[in-house]
């Protein structure tokens, strides 16, 4: 938590992410500089629909490429980032909380190896900066108040793209083969050396919601075969086993988790071996929506 705190301080002295935010975001020339464009984007965006907004996805990136709100029955919104751990997740509801007058559930994209991922400690934390400068002040009056009123950024020239629909990036894309052995050794690594001590964060979101008259609800994506096959054949780690302590909190402390991972879905609707497509969006979305629909009746 260190960490954290001292990033806040950092970023309300000095907003040192880019001397000329406008130019660089709209050519972004590091990962800080396009993570600013995307948080800005979304955030927006849900700043203009949050009167609308019913149901609320965040999470990890699997979210990001994956839940298509625009397929979903009841009004969601796709607020999924990369690498957004617990704890970004927590932050980000009590940012926007005191916005969504009409939001009714939650619902924290996670994986396997969410319990032992701190973002701070991982080779992504540069996010930090971007996640904290645009989710993590207190009170705002709009997404960007605290920034602008310093003038620290220049987004005037900045427009939300056309082919971002409810926070989901409509533009196709197709499957490239990635190998993403080295992926899922990463994730393994985060589950089994790093134990469960964010899902601290997870308890504190829940309780946080239950203030707001909101519900949570943890879901679990589907993975492509060669990657659960790695998972399987070379770390002796079914996804389920893997899946046992995230599931068996959950159950604990009363939290909802949806558990998709034994969906199978064809290889050409992953982008790589753990993050669908646009097309695998759209089917994935609408078993989604069946099955959340058919829990209202």
């Amino acid at each position: 938590m260190n960490f954290y705190k001292a990033l806040e301080n950092k970023i309300k002295r000095s907003a040192k992410i880019c001397k000329n935010a406008a130019v660089k975001i709209l050519k972004p020339a590091s990962n800080i500089s396009s993570d600013l464009r995307l948080v800005y984007t979304k955030s927006t965006e849900l700043f203009n629909v949050k009167d609308e907004v019913q149901d609320l996805y965040m999470g990890l990136a699997y979210g990001q490429y994956g839940i298509n709100p625009e397929l979903l029955t009841r009004s969601s919104y796709n607020l999924c980032l990369p690498s957004m751990d617990f704890y970004t997740s927590y932050k980000t509801y009590c940012h926007f909380a005191d916005m969504l007058p009409n939001l009714q559930n939650i619902y924290v994209v996670a994986s396997y190896y969410s319990p032992g991922f701190n973002l701070s400690e991982s080779g992504a934390k540069n996010r930090l900066e971007a996640y904290e400068a645009f989710l993590g002040a207190k009170n705002p009056n709009t997404p960007l108040n605290h920034i602008t009123k310093k003038g620290k950024y220049n987004f005037s020239k900045l427009e939300i793209p056309d082919n971002i629909k409810r926070g989901f990036e409509t533009t196709e894309t197709e499957h490239i083969n990635t190998d993403n052995k080295a992926a899922v050794q990463r994730h393994i690594k985060h589950a089994q050396k790093h134990g469960t001590g964010e899902l601290k964060w997870l308890l504190k979101l829940k309780r946080v919601c239950e203030m707001n008259c909101c519900k949570l609800n943890v879901i679990i994506l589907p993975l492509s075969k060669n990657y659960r096959d790695e998972m399987r054949n070379k770390h002796k780690l079914p996804i389920r086993k893997a899946l046992m302590p995230l599931a068996n909190y959950c159950i604990t402390n009363d939290i909802r988790i949806l558990n998709f991972s034994p969906m199978e879905i064809s290889e050409d609707n992953f982008l790589d071996w753990d993050h669908l497509n646009n097309k695998g969006a759209a089917v994935f979305t609408k078993e989604l929506d069946e099955y959340l629909m058919s829990q209202e009746k």
